[in-house]
């Protein structure tokens, strides 16, 4: 869930970012880094290709082609 936090990557038209009030969106990711930054301040990056990723209802979900959890 998107609270205090945002979501945030490379999009196939360019870099953007999801934050909690979010107008809703459906977008294709192309290869980067995914980056989620929770409401403490903690930070994920992962490397994801393709894909989708759907913002909608204080959510965030991610479809990818490929993501790399571990490395």
């Amino acid at each position: 869930m998107i609270r205090g936090g945002h979501r945030g990557g490379a999009g196939r038209e360019g870099h953007f970012v999801a934050l909690a009030q979010n107008t809703p969106l459906v977008t294709s990711p192309g290869a980067g880094v995914l980056k989620v930054r929770h409401a403490g301040g903690t930070e994920a990056r992962r490397p994801i290709q393709g894909g989708f990723f759907e913002v909608s209802n204080h959510r965030a979900t991610v479809l990818a082609d490929a993501i790399t959890i571990n490395g």
